[in-house]
């Protein structure tokens, strides 16, 4: 087996392993094997340009990573698009990449 098959074998075994790092959601409608990085969420309170606290504006937002299998999201996603997930639109981000099979899904809304 070359180094690229191990490391396509290993999404499943061990990556996307429900009983490792991996949780089941939902995408698009479709029950979806991948794993969510919420670690880089944060709440952005629209503190720019001398305003302090944005926050009765509306102006929270939530980023998070979906890592998957490419080929269980079909077709993939695009910058700029609209995604359900768990039953929340959220707004494709930059950074949408393929590598080796795994999807990485930067997403992020506001709240």
């Amino acid at each position: 087996m070359t180094f690229r098959e191990q490391l396509h074998a290993d999404l499943g075994d061990v990556f996307l392993n429900l009983e490792a790092f991996a949780e089941t959601r939902m995408l698009r409608g479709r029950s979806l094997i991948c794993i969510v990085d919420e670690g880089d969420s944060e709440a952005n309170t629209g503190g720019a340009n001398n305003l302090r606290n944005a926050s009765g504006l509306g102006l929270l937002a939530c980023d998070r990573k979906v890592l998957c299998r490419a080929e269980d999201v079909e077709p993939l996603p695009r910058p700029g698009e609209q995604i359900e997930m768990d039953g929340w639109l959220w707004l494709v981000g930059d950074g949408v990449s393929v590598t080796e099979g795994l999807l990485t899904l930067p997403l992020n809304r506001a709240y």
